[in-house]
């Protein structure tokens, strides 16, 4: 009896170990699953109801936010600037931006207003080299509007002109006149790209013999260019009656005769310049024996009078 009884107990106490290992195992298993809590729901959130919002009417994405600057940053503070850049700014709108030229701004750095030969260089062109910035607004007074140029009626100033308009400064020097002696704000007042009309100073009752009373701005440049109105030059369908307020006498025979030089323009014998004069031979090669014109030295005018008032 008494080894019955230990045996029995040595199989209850397998079976206990069995147990306990199997429990352990299950605990395990159920510590290694996701555990999944559940939330009471707010007061406030019972009584709310669930919206859905179309996807059409759905905010879009936040796009990112660029740290730089742009020349829109700048308008937000400075309006002046940026309108006077819109208006006139010319290669200072296409070209380049706000930071472009202002390197720094307050508190921090130096570089806030530029210097002009940051970009101008004085190796570059003759009109860059006249001096610092101080000495360019004094035409350039705004920078943001830089070809609204303000000048003063002086010698000087016509000397910085040239500068840029040389070819208008040759002229003057190849074709000497009172025009040259002249500042060039006598015609080009007070602001760049200003032209003052011929009849700001030349009355039409002054020149011409008093005869241009029709005669508009665009009669007067046809032949006198405004900085060498010396050389006087015309197109080709130039009307004969704008000659005629200088030459009316001879345009005034010239209408009266009947030969076939009456249908003439001026311009068609006194070719592109004023004063050419053409020899008969340049439209009547050689109308007569070769023996007559040597006997009247190939002068026509002998026996045909003048050109204007022809015998024929």
């Amino acid at each position: 009896m008494p080894e019955r009884k230990s045996t029995h107990r040595n199989i209850m106490g397998i079976k206990i170990l069995l147990l306990a290992a199997i429990s352990l195992a299950a605990w395990g298993c159920v510590q290694t699953q996701p555990t999944a809590t559940k939330e009471m729901p707010s007061p406030s959130q019972e009584n709310q109801a669930t919206v859905i919002v179309p996807m059409e009417q759905q905010a879009a994405p936040v796009a990112p936010v660029s740290k730089s600057l742009q020349n829109t940053d700048c308008a937000k503070c400075h309006d002046g600037e940026p309108a006077d850049i819109e208006t006139s700014g010319a290669r200072h709108k296409t070209e380049i931006g706000c930071q472009d030229c202002h390197l720094d701004h307050p508190l921090v750095g130096t570089e806030i207003i530029p210097q002009c030969a940051m970009c101008h260089d004085a190796g570059d062109k003759e009109h860059f080299n006249l001096g610092a910035s101080a000495v360019c607004l004094e035409c350039h007074s705004n920078p943001h509007a830089p070809l609204k140029i303000a000048m003063s009626d002086t010698p000087e100033t016509s000397q910085v002109c040239f500068t840029c308009h040389e070819d208008k400064n040759k002229e003057f020097q190849a074709f000497p006149s009172l025009h040259s002696e002249q500042n060039c704000t006598l015609c080009h007042p007070s602001e760049h790209k200003v032209i003052d009309k011929c009849f700001e100073c030349h009355a039409k009752d002054e020149y011409h013999g008093g005869n241009g009373a029709f005669m508009v701005y665009e009669d007067c440049i046809d032949c006198h260019k405004p900085h060498s109105p010396l050389d006087i030059t015309y197109s080709a369908d130039t009307p004969s009656i704008v000659c005629g307020t200088c030459h009316g006498d001879l345009l005034e025979s010239l209408s009266a005769n009947k030969s076939k030089h009456n249908s003439l323009l001026c311009v068609d014998c006194h070719l592109d310049r004023h004063p050419t004069v053409p020899n008969c031979s340049d439209c009547h090669d050689a109308p007569h024996a070769a023996s007559m014109l040597t006997s009247f030295n190939e002068d026509c005018l002998k026996c045909h009078n003048n050109p204007h008032d022809l015998i024929y």
